[in-house]
């Protein structure tokens, strides 16, 4: 049986993850697609682990005891993590959640990418700017004096798997596998931010580009890339331009960010997304044992 103090864990969109942890250092990691329910999925990720606390962040299910209650609302400061005990506890482990933090004007919303940015702030307190944050959904946000001053979230991820997924797009990216065309996504990310009505007019020439002799391999999936990330940048210039930038990401598009910031003058930063969310929750858990 593995020798942990607490499980540190991240209730994903599509997916949950979870690190036996003994004291600051993660000794064990599992992850499981949450294809059954909730509490399932979660009985089946800690079996065979000690019954430790469990503290989590990212859980965007219904409203679950005090979470709703102990929500933050923007601008909010990064730390200290505030906590609310799940009532079902997890597999029969007690379970805090960290709270979401809402924006109400422009709506958003941050459920677990709060955690992170908590982490950042512990290694970097006097870190000034934007941090974009790739994943499921991209999400930009505005860290200033220690504070979450404002949040935007794009949904970039998700159209481009609905894009490549579900139109006939799919035809002309079958069996690319990773390959991905540069100046595919050079040429979509500049036109994109130019002229993005013309852009978009283009979309149906991939898979017909596809059926050429001459088609480069990983062709559509540059320029499919650099057109959506190139309608990112632009939704959300007044946040990113002349600010600095950390890239604070590990979804497969996370470099394909620091490309289309460089080509803008930008010169991102980047970090470690998994290190900064389990310092957060670390964070969360020495103030715990603190207390008790």
């Amino acid at each position: 049986m593995t020798d942990a103090d607490w499980i540190a864990a991240e209730f994903g969109p599509r997916t949950l993850r979870a690190w036996a942890m003994r004291g600051d250092d993660p000794i064990e990691t599992r992850s499981l697609d949450r294809r059954d329910g909730f509490r399932d999925t979660l009985a089946q990720l800690l079996a065979g682990w000690p019954q430790v606390p469990v503290i989590a962040c990212g859980m965007r299910d219904p409203a679950r005891g005090g979470i709703d209650e102990a929500t933050r609302h923007v601008p909010c400061p990064a730390l200290p993590l505030p906590l609310v005990m799940v009532p079902e506890g997890a597999a029969g482990r007690s379970l805090r959640m960290v709270a979401r933090v809402i924006q109400a004007d422009p709506p958003d919303l941050i459920c677990g990418d709060e955690t992170r940015l908590a982490g950042l702030l512990l290694a970097a307190p006097d870190f000034d700017g934007v941090v974009c944050l790739p994943g499921h959904h991209t999400r930009w946000v505005r860290v200033s004096a220690g504070e979450i001053c404002h949040v935007q979230t794009v949904m970039t991820s998700d159209i481009l798997q609905a894009l490549s997924q579900g139109t006939s797009l799919r035809f002309s990216l079958a069996g690319q596998g990773e390959a991905l065309d540069e100046a595919a996504f050079d040429e979509a990310l500049n036109l994109s931010l130019s002229r993005p009505h013309a852009a978009w007019g283009r979309l149906f020439r991939l898979p017909v580009e596809a059926l050429t002799e001459n088609a480069r391999p990983g062709h559509a999936a540059g320029w499919l890339a650099g057109l959506m990330i190139g309608f990112e940048l632009g939704a959300s210039r007044a946040l990113w331009l002349g600010q600095k930038v950390l890239i604070l990401g590990e979804s497969p598009l996370a470099p394909r960010y620091h490309r289309a910031l460089d080509r803008q003058g930008v010169g991102p930063l980047t970090g470690d997304a998994t290190k900064a969310m389990l310092a957060g929750l670390t964070e969360a858990w020495r103030k715990i044992r603190q207390m008790n």
